[in-house]
């Protein structure tokens, strides 16, 4: 394993690694927050229970005073309907505090002051029957059934306190959790694009070294011709000359053959790196999505403005880095995946693309024509990927006020005049045009939108990661295709592919 593949080994590792032990600590913290809000939610259940049986024991004592007081057998109902929905209130506050002995040894307390009052409401009850409403009243007058109710309500509150203080104690834990979800959340967001600019890196310097060796295997062969030249001289002279000949053919050789192996090296290195990045770096993305998706699913209620916002701009950043792995990818397999050349139509390259932005267009009421186009030799997938490129780049910059027009024409070399602009290239072939009506861009940023991530818009502008253009500029390098622009702002864009190759 040479220094490259070490290097490259090493940091994707330490990469993936980092990414799925911040994906599991994200993890761990929406679990952890989830069985805090758990907890918050019992605490108010209690609480709830709690006010509610106070409730029912006060509704039992009015109903039971309104009685004795006017001798009227309605106030009865509400003292018999409490008398039944209190013992259930106090079978779900007992459940519900089981894992708490200090209120439990409450409600031990409250069981018995309760069936205490509600003898004492019966026994008044009983002789207000019998004796009539003035002895009745005089057997409450003595205070003893309000000692019971003050009793109660003294524990009720007391055990209310208690969960009061549990409840604050859990809503602490709960902002604590949203607080280190959130800030997982960005750890994860700002690894993630740290691992996308080294991967930018690591990608452009591998093309630099492979740019490099191009260069030297062309010396190479250059060197190689000269050496085969014939000259006339002396048969002594000829002999060293031919000695020497050999020796440096013998050496030339050797170079190109070294020069292939690390060409071939190379190329291999790219497609494993190409497979890194295709694989074990988006599996990481997926879970930071997922785990995203499902906290906002689960608990977006639980969370305030801010939080929110954090977790949606997480999703979104993911979203983006995914995207830019792909059209990474997509650039460097624009050498490292190619298919022998074979007849091309360009008719129907062009009538596939197009239905894949039928539902757009009919959206925004625009169309796209074609002329009758030639038949050119070239790589199928990366000529419908170039077209694809070039006609989703008109769509997106279409003006707002009017629907996108794009005509895409051909023209033979034959026919152009000698002072268009652009110049035609030289040889004999075809000129296709990709016209649209656009916003279009200053003539002066030509060359700069071909440029490996540069836009000149922002991105809450227009969506994409600024490589579709270089993508297509790589593309047309491979095919021997000329790509020039001419743009005014406003006036609409055109893009001029001369390709060299006649149609058959």
């Amino acid at each position: 394993m040479n220094r490259f593949r070490q290097r490259d080994f090493w940091l994707w590792t330490l990469a993936v690694v980092a990414v799925i032990l911040n994906a599991a600590l994200g993890s761990y913290n929406f679990d952890r927050m989830v069985k805090t809000q758990s907890l918050v939610l019992h605490t108010q259940t209690v609480q709830a229970a709690l006010i509610s049986l106070l409730s029912d024991i006060k509704d039992a004592e009015t109903g039971h005073r309104g009685y004795l007081l006017t001798s009227d057998t309605s106030y009865l109902e509400p003292f018999i309907r409490a008398e039944k929905s209190y013992r259930t209130e106090f079978d779900t506050v007992q459940t519900l505090t089981m894992d708490n002995p200090a209120q439990q040894a409450r409600l031990a307390e409250i069981t018995v002051l309760i069936e205490q009052k509600v003898r004492e409401m019966h026994r008044t009850i009983d002789i207000h029957d019998r004796l009539g409403k003035e002895a009745a009243v005089s057997a409450v007058s003595d205070g003893y059934g309000k000692n019971f109710m003050d009793r109660i309500r003294s524990i009720v509150a007391a055990a209310s306190q208690d969960e009061y203080q549990i409840l604050q104690i859990r809503n602490e834990e709960a902002g604590v959790q949203i607080r280190l979800a959130r800030i997982a959340s960005f750890v994860a967001a700002a690894m993630a694009i740290g691992i996308i600019l080294v991967a930018a890196w690591l990608i452009q310097t591998e093309l630099r070294r492979r740019r490099s060796i191009n260069e030297a295997l062309k010396a190479a062969n250059e060197k190689l011709e000269l050496s085969n030249v014939t000259v006339k001289v002396s048969e002594a002279r000829y002999r060293d000359l031919s000695d020497h000949l050999e020796r440096l053919v013998q050496d030339r050789t050797a170079d190109l053959k070294e020069q292939s192996a690390l060409l071939q090296s190379s190329n291999e290195e790219l497609e494993k790196f190409a497979y890194i990045a295709s694989h074990d770096l988006q599996e990481p993305l997926r879970k930071i999505q997922s785990f995203g998706d499902r906290l906002m699913r689960k608990q977006k209620a639980q969370l305030d403005a801010e939080g929110q916002d954090a977790i949606d701009r997480m999703l979104d950043a993911a979203g983006r880095m995914r995207r830019l792995i792909e059209d990474l990818l997509a650039f460097s397999r624009v050498s490292t995946k190619v298919k022998p050349f074979d007849e091309v139509k360009l008719n129907d390259v062009l009538t596939e693309v197009a239905t894949t932005f039928d539902v757009r267009l009919d959206q925004l009421g625009g169309r796209i024509t074609f002329d009758s186009l030639p038949t050119v030799a070239g790589d199928p997938s990366q000529l419908r990927q170039l077209f694809q490129n070039l006609l989703g780049n008109a769509i997106k910059f279409a003006k707002p006020e009017a629907p996108p027009v794009i005509h895409v024409g051909a023209t033979e070399f034959q026919n152009l005049g000698n002072d268009i602009d652009p110049p035609k290239s030289a040889g004999e072939g075809w000129r296709v045009e990709v016209r649209d009506n656009g916003i279009g861009f200053e003539q002066k940023y030509a060359d700069r939108i071909f440029e490996l991530f540069q836009r000149l818009h922002g991105r809450n502008q227009y969506e994409g990661t600024g490589l579709g253009l270089a993508i297509c500029k790589k593309i047309a390098q491979r095919h021997g295709i000329a790509l020039m622009v001419r743009s005014q702002p406003g006036e609409g864009t055109t893009f001029y592919l001369d390709c060299p190759i006649r149609s058959s």
